[in-house]
Order: structure tokens, then sequence, then C-alpha cells
């Protein structure tokens, strides 16, 4: 039984016990360095989408989570994003969601949080805002930022990870 078989998960790529991943690290990075402990769906998740390779790839590029409105999976995103932040130096880490405000409001409650919070992550990471110009910086040399969902937005920018928050906004022109 897994943590998704209580809440009725109709589909889902079965975890590999065999790879290593970075879930259980994700899920005590939430906890301890943002004090939110994941929910159990997000510990599984946290396992099966971050599943790698033995030379460290990942086993899964893109992964697409749908799950209730108001469940955590903004949460998710940006502690997902800020724990490779700190694992991985030089990490470029990108966030968006249905609009640039939205990715923007997201991004800037995740950082006010951590901010007026007294956790790990306040001591190494500086948050810097201005209008398009938010960025989290990590003292590894990683960068956490929000972006608009458009087109250009990261035309010619190096990205390790990329969380698409509210996909179901966008059409296949976008």
């Amino acid at each position: 039984m897994t943590a998704f078989d209580h809440v009725g998960l109709r589909y889902a790529t079965p975890r590999n016990f065999d790879r290593p991943t970075r879930g259980p690290r994700i899920s005590k990075f939430s906890e301890l360095f943002t004090g939110r402990k994941f929910m159990p769906w997000q510990d599984d998740l946290a396992a099966r989408a971050t599943e790698m390779h033995d030379d460290g790839t990942p086993v899964y590029p893109v992964v697409l989570t749908t799950v209730q409105r108001q469940t955590g999976k903004s949460a998710f995103s940006l502690s997902k994003s800020a724990e490779r932040c700190t694992s991985f130096p030089n990490s470029r880490c990108w966030y968006t969601a249905q609009t640039g405000y939205d990715a923007r409001d997201q991004w800037k409650e995740f950082a006010n949080y951590v901010e007026q919070n007294d956790t790990p992550l306040n001591l190494i990471t500086e948050s810097l805002r201005g209008a398009g110009a938010e960025v989290m910086k990590f003292a590894n040399g990683s960068t956490l930022r929000p972006h608009p969902p458009t087109e250009k937005a990261l035309h010619g920018k190096q990205s390790d990870e990329n969380d698409i928050d509210e996909g179901w906004a966008f059409t296949a022109a976008k």
C-alpha cells in the first residue's frame, strides 16, 4: 500500500525501490527548512518524481501531477526547487503559474515565510524583490525565481528545473 492508496489515486507510475531518489531528502527539507511537514501524497510524489539513474540523472524529466485545489501543490514545488538549490550548487530553478502575477505571488509567499520565520533556509538565502527581478539567492550560487508563463520568458536562460503550477490554464499555443 502506498500513500496514494487512501486518496483514490487513479494513475501513478509505480515506485521503483531499486532506484535512488531525492524524495526523503525533499520531505525532510520541507519540514526542517520551511517548517512545512509534507502530507502523505507529497511524500509519495517526492519519492516517485525524483527517482534517479545510477549516474544521478532524473528518470522522469517531466512529471505531471493533478490533485484537488488547495492541497499543497505550490508548497511542494517550491520546497522541491529550494532543496535542489541547496543540494546542487549553481542550480537555476524557475517557477511559473497561470499568470506572471500568480507566479510572483506564490514565490513571494514562500520567500516571506522563509524570511519571517527562524528556519535554516533563512540563514543561507537572500531574497531580492523588484518588478520582474524577484530572485531567491542561495549561498552556493543557486537561484530560485518566478517567471511569467510566456513564450519568450526563459528564452536564452539556463534552467535546471522548471515547475509549472496551474497547468490547466495553458492552451497548446502557450
